[in-house]
């Protein structure tokens, strides 16, 4: 499939909510602002855009060419369009950050010099919105002549990129909102949602549980009062819930234990797609054709089915599928000796087995990839020591957790911490596990000061300002351990049964842990901030409710004792990651809507690993200034 139908394709729902009604009203207003920047008859009309908008171009500019716009070209590329291409407007499409508005202003200013012949319009679309400072930046840099009929606002805050998730891409939302106190990542998602009201109606009701949630419901409820035709559907998502990343910094600082979120720790996975290794071979991958990175959604059936396994039982998986596409091969051979109803059989399954063939390879190869790292020492001990600092106490009867054991080290968690400094393993590794210990323990002032110190002496003092950044993002700090009374109150730790069908939690998702986030999301989803447990109330930020009046004549959906609706259909909770969530917890989602009569739906700030939160920490100081990595 082209991977651009691909991303389209895995939007449908038939069940849920429908995804492609958000994204086609999304890509309905890109098309209205380039139908509105006129061109002459004859001419060409060329779109140019900043990197950070590449995954907009690759689901929604294509839909304008060629009838819209007739080349679509990278910023860089700017001068070899105008050269040769020479079209009569060129768009721009950047987001509002200085640097790129800048730049968007020389290259402006360089062709008016340097073609002034031409008679070339220019016109600046920016994402999300407008912003007063680029207005500010064309009037210093004399530009804003050049654009001022033609400067439009594309209003996407997120990207709709599977079935049930919906990411905003802003990398650095955590470190907007806890380290410059920014209110900007709470305001965009409360426009999110206003967006995604007017596609699937007005919520009911809205909950949600940390201060930067709070602020994000209020905004929303703000800009729901100030609708001027407010939709008057009836509403498809039945309550929203809104959750803080400060709330649980635990879960993204352990080791992801699902297919999907090892393959996002390892190779990285950015808007549904993962980047492929130049390592692996040709014919391993779809269609046989070297390509730069695939989409993973849940078009795939191979994928969607092994996405929320956890590793040991990915691995029993494939030999059955591997084992399954092999009979189903040896039968297609045996097609003449075939009766009537046989081969009706295999040309229902011919699709399937066509798919298998292209998918299997490539998942086989990562399968090999994932296998070295999983096994690995330094993995093991990782996870060891994650699981020490969690208080959990494997039984060890699955292969994975056997395997863990063979090479068990009697080394507390501190001090396995203090050994990957003084061998100078990989930084992210060591901040992770500090960070850990300090969110699940109380290490005492002295000790953590030893530890900044000896991370100081080993990676270098240009670290110093990454680790002031981690303080203050309450990250890095010493502080009295609430986690024990957390994990009795809500069952955080459990054992892994080895068959996928005895499987009755989503402890699974991190090897014996259950997300603190989930935990709460499924209470608050289900029975509001009540369902709480009072013993852990002090120990957490309050949780809120709010009812969202509905315009008159509508009316929430009714469910039965069976949990559904006149038309069959559950209910549908959307969940708000402000800050980012990980793969492992869209699992234990997923987990939950097989498993309860509800669908989740998700609007995530980003979807992060524990490494990739850190690095947006990341503030390295330099002779004569700093940088922030």
């Amino acid at each position: 499939m082209d991977p651009r139908r691909e991303h389209i394709a895995c939007l449908h729902n038939a069940t849920g909510v429908n995804l492609y009604t958000y994204y086609a009203m999304v890509n309905k207003e890109f098309a209205d602002i380039c139908t509105r920047i006129r061109c002459p008859e004859g001419r060409l009309k060329a779109l140019c855009f900043a990197p950070t908008t590449l995954d907009m171009i690759t689901r929604f500019a294509p839909d304008c060419k060629p009838t819209l716009v007739d080349t679509v070209v990278p910023l860089q590329s700017f001068e070899d369009c105008m050269t040769y291409e020479n079209p009569a407007v060129c768009i721009f499409l950047v987001p509002p950050h200085p640097p790129i508005i800048s730049e968007v202003c020389r290259l402006i200013r360089d062709d008016r010099t340097l073609n002034p012949d031409e008679g070339r319009e220019f016109a600046v679309i920016e994402i999300p919105r407008k912003s007063v400072v680029t207005g500010k930046t064309f009037d210093i840099e004399g530009v804003a002549g050049d654009v001022k009929e033609n400067y439009y606002e594309w209003q996407v805050e997120g990207i709709p990129i599977d079935q049930d998730i919906i990411t905003m891409n802003d990398k650095f939302s955590f470190r907007n909102y806890t380290l410059l106190r920014d209110t900007s990542p709470a305001h965009s998602m409360a426009r999110a949602l206003r967006l995604i009201q007017t596609t699937f109606g007005l919520f009911p009701r809205v909950t949600g549980i940390g201060p930067e949630a709070k602020r994000t419901a209020k905004y929303l409820l703000q800009m729901t009062a100030e609708l001027e035709d407010p939709p008057l559907s009836t509403p498809e998502i039945d309550n929203v819930v809104i959750f803080d990343r400060q709330v649980d910094c635990i879960t993204p600082m352990c080791s992801q234990l699902t297919y999907e979120g090892l393959i996002d720790e390892k190779f990285g996975i950015h808007q549904g797609n993962m980047q492929i290794p130049p390592t692996f071979p040709e014919e391993s991958l779809p269609d046989g054709k070297k390509v730069s990175r695939i989409a993973l959604t849940s078009t795939s059936q191979v994928f969607n089915e092994a996405r929320g396994m956890h590793w040991d039982q990915f691995c029993p998986f494939m030999d059955r599928r591997i084992k399954q596409f092999t009979e189903d091969l040896a039968v297609t051979d045996k097609l003449r000796a075939m009766s009537t109803s046989e081969m009706k059989q295999l040309s229902s399954r011919l699709a399937v087995i066509q798919a298998e063939k292209k998918a299997l390879p490539f998942h086989f190869e990562i399968y090999r990839a994932l296998k070295r790292d999983v096994t690995s020492e330094d993995f093991m001990q990782s996870w060891r020591t994650e699981h020490e600092l969690l208080g959990h106490r494997p039984t060890l009867s699955s292969r994975v957790m056997k395997a863990f054991s063979s090479t068990s080290s009697t080394d507390t968690a501190l001090e396995t911490i203090e050994g990957c400094i003084s061998k100078k393993e990989p930084l992210s590794r060591v901040l992770r596990l500090l960070c850990l210990a300090c969110q699940t323990r109380e290490i005492k002032p002295p000790l953590l000061d030893q530890f900044r110190r000896d991370i100081l002496q080993t990676y270098g003092f240009e670290h110093l300002l990454t680790l002031e950044n981690l303080t203050k993002a309450g990250l890095l700090v010493s502080k009295p351990s609430t986690f024990g009374a957390l994990d009795a109150a809500l069952n955080l730790n459990g054992e892994v049964p080895e068959g996928a069908d005895e499987l009755q939690d989503f402890h699974h998702v991190f090897m014996g842990y259950a997300p603190l986030s989930i935990r709460l999301v499924d209470k608050l989803a289900n029975h509001g901030p009540r369902a709480i447990p009072e013993a852990i109330r002090d120990k957490l930020p309050e949780a809120f409710e709010q009812s969202v009046p509905l315009p008159e004549g509508v009316k929430p959906r009714v469910f039965d004792e069976t949990a559904s609706d006149a038309t069959g259909h559950v209910p549908v909770t959307l969940v708000c990651f402000l800050g980012g969530v990980t793969q492992a917890e869209l699992a234990a989602l997923r987990f939950l809507s097989k498993h309860q009569a509800r669908d989740y739906v998700v609007l995530t700030s980003d979807i992060i690993t524990g490494t990739r939160m850190l690095q947006s920490l990341n503030e390295f100081l330099t002779i004569g200034g700093t940088h922030s990595s």
